[in-house]
C-alpha cells in the first residue's frame, strides 16, 4: 500500500490516534508498540516516520519516551485530521482496522514467545533432573 506523501503524514496521525498514543493516555516505558511500528503497518519507510516525529516534536505535537520512535501525541497536537490538515480529510485507509491488525500480530508474537519459554524451563528442568 502506497499512499501519497502528505496523506502519509495524516494516515500516520490518524493510527496514533486511533491507538491511544496520546498524551491523555500517556504510554509509559511498557509501551509495547513504537510509532515505527504504526508507519511500517502503513507502507511508510522508517526514515519518513522518524521524520514526521522530529517535525511533529519541533511543534510540541510528540514527546518521545526513551527514543524517538517510541512516544505520543501531546496535548498541542491537533485533535482531529481536519485540524491538523487545515481542510476535510477522508483517509484511503482504517486506522481502527491498522490498530486491530498490530494488536492480533502483537498478540500472536506473545503466545509465540510463551511457548518457546516453556519449552526452554521443560528442557532446563530434564537437564537438572538428569
Amino acid at each position: 500500500m502506497t499512499i501519497p506523501k502528505r496523506n502519509d503524514e495524516l494516515a500516520l496521525f490518524a493510527v496514533l490516534r486511533a491507538a491511544g498514543a496520546h498524551e491523555s493516555k500517556r504510554p509509559r516505558d511498557s509501551q509495547r508498540l513504537s510509532g515505527i511500528q504504526y508507519a511500517h503497518a502503513l507502507g511508510m519507510h522508517w526514515r519518513r516516520a522518524a521524520g514526521l516525529f522530529e517535525k511533529w516534536e519541533s511543534k510540541g505535537w510528540w514527546d518521545e519516551v526513551g527514543s524517538r520512535h517510541f512516544g505520543y501525541l501531546t496535548l498541542k497536537a491537533p485533535q482531529s485530521l481536519e485540524e491538523m490538515a487545515g481542510y476535510p480529510v477522508a483517509l484511503d485507509v482504517d486506522p481502527q482496522a491498522i490498530v486491530r491488525q498490530l494488536a492480533q500480530e502483537q498478540a500472536a508474537d506473545d503466545d509465540r514467545r510463551a511457548r518457546q519459554d516453556e519449552s526452554i524451563r521443560r528442557f532446563i528442568a530434564s537437564r537438572a533432573a538428569a
